[in-house]
């Protein structure tokens, strides 16, 4: 009985060491990066099947972006730019795949798994550079037939290189491919490269992907909707670019000849995310140049107008830095077809140069985005074309920017996940698509990224997350709310109350910094404001460094003045907050900290009254002439009498008149201004008015200049004076599409 016990001890200390051998490591290149040639890392194993296999699951993630192979055979390529945007240091998302069909699965066979990893959301520039290396985990659960298993883990004994087609691939620096290169290893494998080695530079959480992937949606590709090729100019002077002229035109369908000197622009006729995609011929080692843009110069390509090239050509400048390139090396074998792996773009147009004749068959911009086909549910439509096309762009502007997380655009040095926007139109995004897991997800990133006890404020959350390593600030009036503001969303629209309680620390950690600051902003701190709004105090214009200020002091203004507009809109916030924790609360049966919640609430009102109303309870006159103080105080309830809310209404109601029904609202004062006017002030006509008048500023008004999806600021493009200045000028940045959140609510009366 002794023996056997021995025995039966033995085995299984056999088995936990089988199986601690067999635990993934990430793994590495060793050695420093090089720094010329491949700077993607690639892996290799050779496996032996110890007998006939009946199924095999391969989980996988990286530090960097990546891909997988069996046999040559991509794994999980339906899933684009693995494993996503996660903070760097507290979480990667891992993917599990069936790839026992892609394995030869007999005893005794052998098979080749191999996998390529860029910098992407690792070591580039859109997170700091943090990542010094890329590396690779895997873990492969084979069964075989007679019920056995295998487990198989990326450790020391795979070989490594940076090597291969793929010299370079970053987010923001795009994707420098050489297809003259072959990639034998991923069929026959790697015996002459070194062993890799153990890469210790992530500790965190490994977890199964949360929400939905990057997707490349094939069902929404965009062709050739025009494309011309021009080489040289006419008109230009000494103050203008002058006009491209033109040597061919194409239609779609037709095949595009693009020369040596010569410069192709292809225009897809929607501003999305995505990659292009070609098919087309050349010689050996002819290298085409492409890079994406938003916009074309006009005009005769006027300085003075904002133009960077000759009119007709693609305008770069609003792209801020000269990256978001991509050059492809061709092998010189025919037809070849490709599409860049590890990155994706943002714009309408693509322009290309090329060292040498390149002929097209065909040339596409697939859409990359984290909605699937089957997630989009609401559609909406009306007998307005303006509203249409109004309703696309909001769709085209969420397609856009659902990338793995919520950014604010995709096309120049930003792609971050800025919870500002995040949180205004969140409320829109639930009738068009189901985006429960997708926010879910970024809730995670919300606490992930959430201020600690060593921070400056700890239990806020942060204007940026996943927090990119940058040490982006926190405590931020209208953007730190939306780890409160996201959860109350989602359970209001999606019913289901599991997110409220993943979410309840992290909300009241955020809740006590509140009650502690009353979020009354440090005399040294700044704050967004009802940023980008053509009103007084706006954070644009004041106290962000000469780089982004057009016009920092306006007639009137002054810094007391600007910070206590700041206080107003943070004690705003801070009833808002309140009544959303309450109501979530009482959804969780937790009655007690509900009572708790409410019984502040009205703490903060009375204190809001006595701090930020004048004496007959109206506004101070320092708003006078501004539209989202009113809307504020209208939307939340926090005028004492009747006489001053039907003053401060009619005050409203009149500026709007006014001014033609034109808004003068920014990112916080917009998504509340139809509803108020409708469901506040029982005045849908006036809401209609501001809706549909098309003069700037206005929804319609961007869409007669010719957008495809909602810009960044109101005035981004006039055809009268041309672009808005470079600085910050994106014309793919939703937030100002909330509204479509409104016509769902309002015009369709489709509510929770």
């Amino acid at each position: 009985m002794r023996a056997a016990r021995a025995f039966a001890a033995a085995a299984v200390a056999a088995a936990i060491a089988f199986f601690a051998d067999a635990a993934p490591q990430f793994i590495s290149v060793k050695g420093p990066v090089p720094r010329k040639g491949p700077t993607t890392a690639v892996f290799v194993k050779k496996i032996k099947n110890r007998g006939e296999i009946v199924s095999a699951e391969w989980t996988l993630t990286s530090l960097g972006v990546f891909r997988a192979f069996a046999n040559g055979r991509e794994v999980g390529a339906d899933d684009f730019l693995k494993p996503g945007y996660t903070h760097l240091q507290k979480r990667r998302s891992s993917f599990s795949y069936d790839i026992a069909p892609l394995l030869n699965r007999s005893a005794g066979a052998e098979n080749v798994l191999s996998a390529e990893v860029s910098c992407g959301w690792w070591r580039d520039e859109i997170v700091c550079r943090v990542g010094k290396r890329s590396a690779f985990r895997g873990s492969l659960e084979i069964t075989y037939a007679d019920g056995t298993k295998e487990t198989l883990a990326t450790d020391e004994s795979w070989k490594a290189a940076y090597a291969g087609p793929v010299r370079n691939a970053e987010i923001w620096g795009g994707e420098r491919y050489d297809a003259r290169i072959p990639v034998p290893w991923r069929e026959n494998g790697a015996d002459s490269w070194g062993n890799a080695e153990v890469n210790r530079e992530f500790n965190g959480a490994i977890t199964p992907l949360e929400g939905r992937s990057v997707k490349l949606r094939r069902d929404l590709e965009l062709g050739v909707v025009s494309a011309w090729v021009w080489k040289g100019v006419e008109g230009a002077t000494k103050n203008r670019y002058g006009r491209a002229k033109i040597l061919r035109r194409y239609s779609a369908g037709e095949k595009i000849v693009l020369r040596k000197g010569e410069k192709l622009v292809v225009d897809f006729g929607q501003n999305c995310a995505g990659v292009p995609e070609f098919s087309a011929a050349a010689s050996s080692g002819t290298v085409l140049h492409g890079k994406p843009a938003e916009m074309l110069n006009d005009s005769n390509g006027e300085k003075s107008r904002g133009n960077d090239g000759p009119a007709k050509s693609a305008y770069f400048a609003n792209y801020r830095v000269p990256r978001f390139n991509m050059h492809y090396f061709f092998a010189g074998t025919g037809e070849e077809t490709y599409h860049p792996s590890y990155t994706y773009y943002g714009g309408r147009y693509w322009s290309f140069s090329a060292t040498d004749t390149v002929v097209f068959s065909r040339i596409s911009f697939i859409p990359a985005m984290s909605i699937a086909k089957e997630d989009e549910t609401g559609t909406l439509e009306t007998g307005h074309d303006g509203l249409n096309r109004l309703i696309s762009n909001c769709v085209w502007g969420m397609r856009s920017n659902y990338l793995s997380v919520p950014t604010d655009c995709p096309q120049r040095n930003e792609r971050w996940g800025w919870s500002g926007d995040t949180q205004v139109f969140a409320g829109a995004a639930v009738y068009a698509a189901d985006v429960y897991g997708f926010l879910s997800k970024w809730m995670t990133d919300m606490r992930d990224s959430q201020m600690g006890p060593s921070d400056r404020f700890p239990g806020s959350f942060r204007v940026v997350a996943p927090d990119r390593g940058g040490g982006m600030r926190g405590h931020n009036i209208g953007w730190s709310d939306a780890g409160v503001i996201v959860p109350w969303t989602l359970w209001k629209n999606y019913g289901d109350t599991s997110v409220i309680d993943v979410n309840w620390k992290a909300m009241n950690l955020f809740m006590d910094l509140i009650r502690r600051t009353k979020y009354v902003s440090a005399p040294d701190q700044r704050q967004t404001g009802d940023w980008l709004s053509l009103e007084k105090y706006e954070g644009w214009r004041r106290g962000w460094g000469s780089k982004f200020c057009e016009n920092p002091f306006w007639p009137g203004e002054t810094e007391d003045d600007m910070k206590r507009y700041w206080n107003f809109l943070g004690a705003c916030y801070r009833i808002s907050d309140l009544r959303m924790m309450r109501d979530m609360a009482l959804a969780t049966g937790r009655a007690g900290e509900a009572a708790a919640f409410e019984a502040e609430e009205k703490e903060a009102v009375e204190e809001f009254r006595e701090k930020h109303l004048a004496a007959d309870g109206r506004l101070p006159e320092i708003y006078n002439g501004m539209q989202t103080p009113s809307l504020f105080v209208l939307r939340l309830g926090l005028l004492p009498t009747q006489a001053a809310w039907k003053a401060t209404a009619d005050e409203l109601k009149a500026l709007l008149e006014k001014r033609s029904f034109a808004l003068s609202t920014g990112f916080l004062g917009t998504p509340i201004l139809l509803d108020t006017l409708c469901d506040e002030l029982d005045s849908p006509q006036i809401a209609y008015s501001v809706l549909l008048q098309r003069d700037a500023p206005g929804w319609l008004y961007s869409i007669d200049q010719g957008a495809t999806t909602i810009w960044e600021r109101w005035n981004g493009y006039t055809k009268e004076k041309g672009f808005g200045p470079v600085a910050m000028n994106s014309f793919n940045h939703y937030a100002a599409g909330a509204v479509m959140g409104w016509m769902y609510r309002t015009m369709a009366g489709i509510r929770p």
